[in-house]
């Protein structure tokens, strides 16, 4: 078996397992009519449906699960993985700020917490719970993978479009994440962010060597995003358009970022 085999059969068992055992859980909320069924366990077993996919195919194939990245490297990818996200969030409000197509609402919001250090902490350790499973699945195997065959580009291109895709089935259904924007808009924008925060994500699983930078990131920008900032601005009619996940000011530096990225691919080990 060639190199590039050996990387192909687990990456396509992989994803069919991803899909499959995600299927079963999409089903069950869009005949329901909600992504919110049963109870709160119900969508978190979803989310861990790539870390699922990892842990079969690994042991499928007697790989072990040591490639996943699962020891912390260095402390400093870590915080950057955890700041980037905020970064972004706070360019993109400011922006949307500078241009006026929102306005500052005055409501400083932590969501369902009580206060700033309550939202820190039990926010942060609720969103990584969501976060390693996927980031297991996508940063922890499918990255790795990619990159014994492939450069940083193509690995990045395509582990954002197989998670772009992953999320498809309930944005196409029950408007997950849409915002109440029209379909045709929120899918290519949220599209494009997933494509360009892969850059990021799989930027800092390369360079660190762990997943925990990738995991940390997507638990930032989760509830940094959704929870801080973009409760932050009093929205007019058209601002939807430009805020938040499905936002194409947010798309935009999302973009930026994966710019920044990518001209830093060459520090990565070879």
């Amino acid at each position: 078996m060639t190199v590039s085999e050996e990387v192909r059969n687990p990456v396509v068992v992989f994803i069919i397992i991803t899909f499959g055992v995600s299927s079963i859980f999409w089903a069950w909320m869009i005949r329901a009519g909600s992504y919110q069924v049963g109870s709160d366990l119900t969508l978190i077993v979803l989310l861990w449906c790539p870390a699922i996919a990892a842990f079969a195919t690994a042991y499928y194939y007697r790989e072990g699960v040591r490639g996943f990245g699962f020891r912390l490297g260095r402390v400093r990818y870590v915080v950057v993985g955890y700041c980037v996200p905020i970064v972004y969030a706070a360019a993109s409000i400011g922006i949307i700020l500078l241009l006026e197509l929102g306005d500052l609402s005055g409501h400083l919001s932590f969501g369902q917490f009580r206060n700033f250090l309550d939202f820190i902490i039990v926010g942060t350790t609720l969103s990584l719970i969501a976060a390693i499973g996927e980031e297991v699945g996508w940063r922890g195997f499918l990255v790795p993978h990619l990159a014994k065959v492939w450069d940083f580009t193509r690995v990045a291109l395509v582990s954002g479009i197989i998670w772009a895709l992953w999320h498809y089935p309930l944005f196409l259904t029950l408007d997950f994440s849409t915002a109440g924007l029209p379909l045709w808009y929120a899918l290519p924008v949220f599209t494009v962010g997933a494509i360009g925060g892969s850059f990021a994500l799989a930027w800092l699983r390369l360079k660190s060597g762990s997943v925990w930078p990738a995991v940390l990131f997507h638990a930032s920008w989760n509830l940094w995003t959704l929870d801080f900032f973009v409760p932050l601005i009093s929205q007019k009619g058209f601002t939807k358009y430009f805020i938040g996940e499905t936002g194409a000011v947010t798309a935009i530096v999302v973009m930026t970022g994966a710019l920044v990225f990518w001209l830093l691919r060459n520090a990565l080990p070879q």
